[in-house]
Protein backbone atom coordinates (compact mmCIF):
# COMPACT_ATOMS: atom_id res chain seq x y z
CA UNK A 1 0.00 0.00 0.00
CA UNK A 2 1.30 3.45 -0.96
CA UNK A 3 0.85 5.92 1.89
CA UNK A 4 1.47 9.68 1.74
CA UNK A 5 2.78 10.43 5.28
CA UNK A 6 2.44 14.21 5.00
CA UNK A 7 -1.26 13.81 4.17
CA UNK A 8 -1.79 11.28 6.95
CA UNK A 9 -0.26 13.70 9.46
CA UNK A 10 -2.41 16.52 8.07
CA UNK A 11 -5.52 14.38 8.42
CA UNK A 12 -4.66 13.54 12.03
CA UNK A 13 -3.62 17.00 13.21
CA UNK A 14 -7.04 17.77 14.74
CA UNK A 15 -7.32 14.38 16.45
CA UNK A 16 -6.03 13.27 19.83
CA UNK A 17 -4.70 9.84 20.92
CA UNK A 18 -7.25 9.94 23.75
CA UNK A 19 -10.15 10.07 21.24
CA UNK A 20 -11.63 6.94 19.70
CA UNK A 21 -10.73 6.67 16.02
CA UNK A 22 -11.70 3.98 13.49
CA UNK A 23 -11.38 5.71 10.13
CA UNK A 24 -10.60 4.68 6.57
CA UNK A 25 -12.61 3.66 3.48
CA UNK A 26 -16.00 2.64 4.81
CA UNK A 27 -17.82 -0.17 2.97
CA UNK A 28 -21.00 -2.16 3.67
CA UNK A 29 -21.23 -5.96 3.67
CA UNK A 30 -24.24 -8.20 3.02
CA UNK A 31 -25.22 -8.04 6.69
CA UNK A 32 -25.35 -4.23 6.48
CA UNK A 33 -22.31 -3.97 8.72
CA UNK A 34 -20.13 -0.97 7.90
CA UNK A 35 -16.42 -1.73 8.04
CA UNK A 36 -13.25 -0.05 6.89
CA UNK A 37 -11.40 -1.63 3.97
CA UNK A 38 -8.25 -3.37 5.16
CA UNK A 39 -6.82 -2.92 1.67
CA UNK A 40 -7.09 0.87 1.77
CA UNK A 41 -5.83 0.86 5.35
CA UNK A 42 -7.55 2.37 8.34
CA UNK A 43 -6.66 4.31 11.47
CA UNK A 44 -7.03 3.24 15.09
CA UNK A 45 -6.17 5.65 17.90
CA UNK A 46 -4.28 4.73 21.05
CA UNK A 47 -7.54 4.89 23.02
CA UNK A 48 -9.28 2.55 20.58
CA UNK A 49 -6.36 0.12 20.53
CA UNK A 50 -6.27 0.00 24.33
CA UNK A 51 -9.98 -0.85 24.42
CA UNK A 52 -9.54 -3.57 21.80
CA UNK A 53 -6.62 -5.12 23.68
CA UNK A 54 -8.64 -5.15 26.89
CA UNK A 55 -11.54 -6.91 25.14
CA UNK A 56 -9.23 -9.43 23.47
CA UNK A 57 -7.41 -10.13 26.75
CA UNK A 58 -10.76 -10.71 28.43
CA UNK A 59 -11.77 -13.14 25.63
CA UNK A 60 -14.91 -11.07 25.06
CA UNK A 61 -17.53 -13.04 23.02
CA UNK A 62 -18.16 -9.92 20.87
CA UNK A 63 -14.54 -10.13 19.78
CA UNK A 64 -14.44 -13.62 18.29
CA UNK A 65 -14.26 -15.78 21.41
CA UNK A 66 -16.55 -18.41 22.95
CA UNK A 67 -16.86 -19.47 26.57
CA UNK A 68 -14.11 -22.03 25.93
CA UNK A 69 -11.73 -19.23 24.93
CA UNK A 70 -11.59 -20.57 21.39
CA UNK A 71 -12.20 -18.54 18.27
CA UNK A 72 -15.81 -18.81 17.08
CA UNK A 73 -14.89 -20.20 13.67
CA UNK A 74 -12.08 -20.73 11.22
CA UNK A 75 -13.87 -18.28 8.94
CA UNK A 76 -13.68 -15.53 11.54
CA UNK A 77 -10.04 -16.39 12.20
CA UNK A 78 -9.36 -15.61 8.54
CA UNK A 79 -11.30 -12.33 8.69
CA UNK A 80 -9.58 -10.26 11.39
CA UNK A 81 -11.12 -7.09 9.97
CA UNK A 82 -14.62 -8.44 10.66
CA UNK A 83 -13.63 -9.56 14.16
CA UNK A 84 -12.25 -6.08 14.82
CA UNK A 85 -15.40 -4.46 13.42
CA UNK A 86 -17.72 -6.46 15.68
CA UNK A 87 -15.54 -5.84 18.69
CA UNK A 88 -15.53 -2.10 17.95
CA UNK A 89 -19.29 -2.12 17.40
CA UNK A 90 -19.76 -3.56 20.89
CA UNK A 91 -17.71 -0.57 22.11
CA UNK A 92 -19.97 1.79 20.12
CA UNK A 93 -17.05 2.81 17.90
CA UNK A 94 -18.10 3.03 14.27
CA UNK A 95 -16.67 3.75 10.82
CA UNK A 96 -17.34 7.25 9.50
CA UNK A 97 -17.36 9.12 6.20
CA UNK A 98 -13.75 10.28 5.77
CA UNK A 99 -14.21 12.07 2.44
CA UNK A 100 -13.16 15.70 2.17
CA UNK A 101 -16.20 17.95 1.69
CA UNK A 102 -18.25 14.71 1.74
CA UNK A 103 -17.22 14.14 -1.87
CA UNK A 104 -13.58 13.14 -2.44
CA UNK A 105 -12.13 9.99 -0.92
CA UNK A 106 -8.85 9.93 0.99
CA UNK A 107 -8.38 6.15 1.32
CA UNK A 108 -8.26 3.97 -1.81
CA UNK A 109 -8.33 0.18 -2.15
CA UNK A 110 -6.87 0.29 -5.69
CA UNK A 111 -3.89 1.99 -7.38
CA UNK A 112 -4.13 5.52 -8.73
CA UNK A 113 -4.33 4.33 -12.35
CA UNK A 114 -7.43 2.26 -11.56
CA UNK A 115 -9.29 4.73 -9.38
CA UNK A 116 -8.77 7.53 -11.91
CA UNK A 117 -9.95 5.39 -14.86
CA UNK A 118 -12.81 3.86 -12.85
CA UNK A 119 -11.56 0.37 -13.65
CA UNK A 120 -12.27 -1.09 -10.20
CA UNK A 121 -13.96 -4.38 -9.30
CA UNK A 122 -17.76 -4.58 -9.30
CA UNK A 123 -17.86 -6.01 -5.77
CA UNK A 124 -16.06 -2.88 -4.57
CA UNK A 125 -18.54 -0.57 -6.24
CA UNK A 126 -21.45 -2.57 -4.81
CA UNK A 127 -20.14 -2.26 -1.27
CA UNK A 128 -20.73 1.52 -1.48
CA UNK A 129 -24.37 1.00 -2.41
CA UNK A 130 -27.03 1.80 0.18
CA UNK A 131 -24.62 3.55 2.51
CA UNK A 132 -27.04 6.48 2.84
CA UNK A 133 -29.24 4.17 4.96
CA UNK A 134 -26.46 4.25 7.57
CA UNK A 135 -26.36 7.20 9.96
CA UNK A 136 -23.59 9.62 9.02
CA UNK A 137 -23.40 8.79 5.30
CA UNK A 138 -24.83 10.96 2.52
CA UNK A 139 -26.55 9.55 -0.62
CA UNK A 140 -23.51 10.70 -2.62
CA UNK A 141 -21.42 8.00 -0.92
CA UNK A 142 -23.02 5.34 -3.11
CA UNK A 143 -21.37 6.68 -6.27
CA UNK A 144 -17.69 5.85 -6.77
CA UNK A 145 -16.30 8.88 -8.60
CA UNK A 146 -13.69 8.68 -11.34
CA UNK A 147 -11.28 11.02 -13.07
CA UNK A 148 -9.90 13.86 -10.97
CA UNK A 149 -12.93 13.53 -8.66
CA UNK A 150 -11.75 10.10 -7.52
CA UNK A 151 -9.39 11.51 -4.97
CA UNK A 152 -9.09 14.17 -2.32
CA UNK A 153 -6.24 16.69 -2.39
CA UNK A 154 -5.01 15.10 0.83
CA UNK A 155 -5.34 11.48 -0.28
CA UNK A 156 -3.74 9.18 2.27
CA UNK A 157 -3.42 5.80 0.55
CA UNK A 158 -3.55 3.68 -2.60
CA UNK A 159 -3.53 -0.11 -2.34
CA UNK A 160 -1.99 -2.72 -4.70
CA UNK A 161 1.00 -0.51 -5.48
CA UNK A 162 4.17 -2.55 -5.94
CA UNK A 163 7.60 -1.19 -5.08
CA UNK A 164 8.63 0.16 -8.48
CA UNK A 165 5.29 1.86 -9.05
CA UNK A 166 5.49 3.32 -5.53
CA UNK A 167 8.96 4.72 -6.25
CA UNK A 168 7.70 6.20 -9.52
CA UNK A 169 4.68 7.90 -7.96
CA UNK A 170 6.84 9.23 -5.12
CA UNK A 171 9.40 10.63 -7.60
CA UNK A 172 6.69 12.37 -9.63
CA UNK A 173 5.09 13.83 -6.50
CA UNK A 174 8.43 15.13 -5.27
CA UNK A 175 9.08 16.85 -8.60
CA UNK A 176 5.65 18.48 -8.59
CA UNK A 177 6.11 19.68 -5.02
CA UNK A 178 9.44 21.20 -6.02
CA UNK A 179 8.33 22.42 -9.46
CA UNK A 180 4.53 22.96 -9.39
CA UNK A 181 4.58 24.92 -12.66
CA UNK A 182 5.66 21.99 -14.83
CA UNK A 183 3.50 21.80 -17.94
CA UNK A 184 1.20 18.81 -18.50
CA UNK A 185 3.52 17.69 -21.29
CA UNK A 186 6.49 17.80 -18.92
CA UNK A 187 4.58 15.86 -16.26
CA UNK A 188 3.64 13.25 -18.86
CA UNK A 189 7.26 12.86 -19.93
CA UNK A 190 8.31 12.62 -16.29
CA UNK A 191 5.75 9.91 -15.56
CA UNK A 192 6.71 7.91 -18.63
CA UNK A 193 10.37 8.13 -17.60
CA UNK A 194 9.76 7.11 -13.97
CA UNK A 195 6.98 4.53 -14.33
CA UNK A 196 7.90 0.85 -14.84
CA UNK A 197 7.33 -0.13 -18.45
CA UNK A 198 7.19 -3.87 -17.78
CA UNK A 199 3.59 -4.84 -16.84
CA UNK A 200 4.98 -7.40 -14.36
CA UNK A 201 6.59 -4.57 -12.38
CA UNK A 202 3.41 -2.63 -11.65
CA UNK A 203 1.60 -5.34 -9.73
CA UNK A 204 -1.15 -7.78 -10.56
CA UNK A 205 -4.02 -5.43 -9.63
CA UNK A 206 -2.57 -2.26 -11.14
CA UNK A 207 -2.83 -0.81 -14.64
CA UNK A 208 -0.10 0.63 -16.86
CA UNK A 209 -0.08 4.29 -17.80
CA UNK A 210 -2.59 5.32 -20.49
CA UNK A 211 -1.76 4.71 -24.13
CA UNK A 212 0.06 7.52 -25.88
CA UNK A 213 -3.10 8.34 -27.87
CA UNK A 214 -5.42 8.37 -24.82
CA UNK A 215 -5.60 12.14 -24.31
CA UNK A 216 -8.54 11.95 -21.89
CA UNK A 217 -6.86 9.27 -19.81
CA UNK A 218 -3.65 11.26 -19.54
CA UNK A 219 -5.50 14.49 -18.75
CA UNK A 220 -7.38 12.89 -15.84
CA UNK A 221 -4.31 11.10 -14.48
CA UNK A 222 -2.07 14.17 -14.62
CA UNK A 223 -4.77 16.34 -13.02
CA UNK A 224 -5.10 13.82 -10.19
CA UNK A 225 -1.36 13.54 -9.60
CA UNK A 226 -1.18 17.34 -9.49
CA UNK A 227 -4.11 17.44 -7.09
CA UNK A 228 -2.43 15.16 -4.54
CA UNK A 229 0.97 16.88 -4.87
CA UNK A 230 0.54 20.42 -3.52
CA UNK A 231 2.24 22.13 -0.58
CA UNK A 232 -1.12 23.22 0.85
CA UNK A 233 -1.96 19.64 1.87
CA UNK A 234 1.42 18.80 3.38
CA UNK A 235 2.21 18.64 7.08
CA UNK A 236 5.53 17.68 8.59
CA UNK A 237 5.17 14.61 10.80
Amino acid sequence: TYVIPAHLCKYLEQRQPSEDVYEGRALKNSKHEVFNSGAAGYLLSRSTMNKLVQRFDAKDPHCGFTAGNKSKSKWLENNPGLVTLRCLTSLKIHAIDTRSAQQWHRFHAFPITRVVSGDVDEWYVNKHSGMDAITGFEPSYAKVLTGEDCCSWDTVSFHYVDSKEAKALFAVQEQLLEHPHLSNHEVKLLMRAEWPSNPKEIGVYSLPLPDESDAEGWSSLIATVRKISTRATQREC
